[in-house]
């Protein structure tokens, strides 16, 4: 009996809250926010409210109360039935326009103006520089007026807002500072003289700055200012080569410039496979390929709208690899240093697989790999593939090298070795009677040429 007098008591000296119902604080501050907000105001804050959180609601799309009442709560459009969610959404909704200043802003508190910076309270967390609010707070909130640019090397590269007396390394600490590769010896300042066209550039060594703050390099920032920070040349730029074909594992791997050499890569590249063929392997210097202009040219050309040598130049091109080294692979995979060339960055080895066959390519019944049999000559590989199609120009049948791309004009006793390619063409086709036609006419100018030489040279 006495625990249930007990309870009673307390039930009745500590009531339970309704099902819904929300204690509301006992105190509410006035904070007056004016300047450029979007909605300036006297708005209703708890007393642990930051100036940040009241300067975002001011900058709100649309005007919205800040901390709910009772009547608030009854009305029936209100999805949220607690105050303190509602408060934080809005302030995590709401935004501050591009012409509200961040970084100029007075807190009029009594008889004091206190000058605000939150740029340096969110990028740099400096408490001070985001007050708790008192209530009767006055907060005006100045345009945006001046800013500069910073690029390159820079952890958070953008435009920021300067305000009087901002120098280089206030900004660069607002934009977090360098990264790694920044080039501090030389940061940029291009800067508009008084004509607002022409600019000047300024150079800045950093370094100085950072071994003493107060150094003149420290040159204050003015409107429009463009700050470049560049990178180290070449940092931290690891030369690399690429291996391709039968390794074990093929892939890119980091060397020492003229340091690591070929058969060092193929060790890390864990050696190659039992199907490798060493004959047709090769090395380029990627980085020594030139740019060709005329073979450029070539290649938006018709074969039509070339002469003759033009011709033979892009297909001698087309078939040439560039910047291509020889190395005989099999000497240097048996231990002969003396031809183990040193790697540079970008260079390409490929080891290809071995072929035991031979392609027949053209105008055959049947262009294909014919299986390779030691003896047999170019006519005896034409023939597995069907033999000859219509209209062949055998003339000028060739023979090209897989090991080296060599092409040659076969007869009976060229060797064919495996992986060679046997290349038919196919007879141009010509216009009989056009050149009939041409002939006539030639001949017809030279009967003409022939009588006015007569007549001429006749008494």
């Amino acid at each position: 009996m006495k625990y249930i007098v007990l309870l009673f008591l307390i039930s009745y000296l500590f009531p339970a809250p309704l099902p819904g119902q929300i204690d509301l604080p006992e105190t509410l501050y006035s904070i007056s926010v004016v300047g450029a907000v979007k909605n300036p105001g006297v708005y209703r804050l708890p007393p642990t409210s930051r100036l940040s959180e009241v300067v975002k609601l001011a900058n709100a799309e649309a005007p919205v109360y800040v901390y709910p009442t009772e009547e608030i709560l009854a009305a029936p459009q209100k999805s949220h039935s607690n105050p303190y969610q509602e408060y934080k959404e809005l302030i995590e909704e709401s935004y501050s326009p591009e012409e509200s200043s961040s970084r100029n802003i007075i807190l009029k508190r009594d008889d004091e103006s206190i000058r605000i910076d939150l740029q340096k309270f969110f990028r740099l967390g400096n408490e001070r520089e985001n007050p708790y609010l008192e209530d009767g707070d006055i907060i005006i909130v100045h345009p945006q007026t001046e800013k500069v640019t910073v690029y390159g090397a820079i952890n958070k590269p953008g435009n920021y807002e300067i305000v009087p007396g901002d120098r280089l390394s206030d900004i660069i600490a607002l934009a977090l500072g360098f990264t790694d590769a920044a080039y501090l010896n030389a940061l940029e300042i291009i800067r508009y003289k008084e004509d607002h066209i022409n600019t000047e550039t300024i150079i800045v060594n950093y370094r100085d700055i950072i071994e003493n703050s107060t150094a003149a390099q420290d040159i204050l920032l003015q409107n429009d200012d463009r700050i470049m920070i560049r990178l180290i040349p070449e940092y931290h730029e690891d030369p690399v080569v690429y291996i391709r074909g039968e390794v074990y594992f093929p892939g890119i791997y980091v060397i020492t410039e003229n340091s690591t050499t070929l058969s060092a890569l193929i060790t890390m590249a864990g050696g190659i496979t039992e199907k490798a063929d060493l004959k047709r392997s090769y090395l380029q210097k990627r980085e020594e390929i030139e740019y060709d202009p005329e073979f450029e040219r070539l290649k938006s050309l018709a074969p039509s709208d070339m002469t003759p040598l033009e011709y033979e130049y892009q297909k001698a091109k087309i078939n040439e690899i560039q910047a291509k080294i020889s190395v005989d692979f099999e000497s240097l995979l048996k231990g002969n240093s003396d031809i183990d060339p040193f790697l540079q960055n970008n260079d390409y080895i490929y080891i290809p697989g071995q072929i035991n066959s031979v392609i027949v390519s053209g105008h055959v019944k049947n262009p294909s790999s014919i299986a390779y049999e030691k003896g047999l000559n170019y006519l005896d590989y034409i023939e597995r593939a069907g033999g000859f199609s219509w209209r062949v120009h055998k003339s000028k049948i060739r023979i090209i090298r897989g090991e080296t791309g060599e092409w040659i004009k076969p007869d009976k006793n060229t060797v064919i070795y495996a992986s060679d390619m046997i290349f038919v063409p196919e007879k141009p086709e010509y216009d009989y009677w056009q050149i009939t036609r041409e002939a006539i006419a030639t001949l017809s100018q030279i009967a003409t040429i022939i009588i006015v030489i007569q007549t001429v040279t006749s008494p």
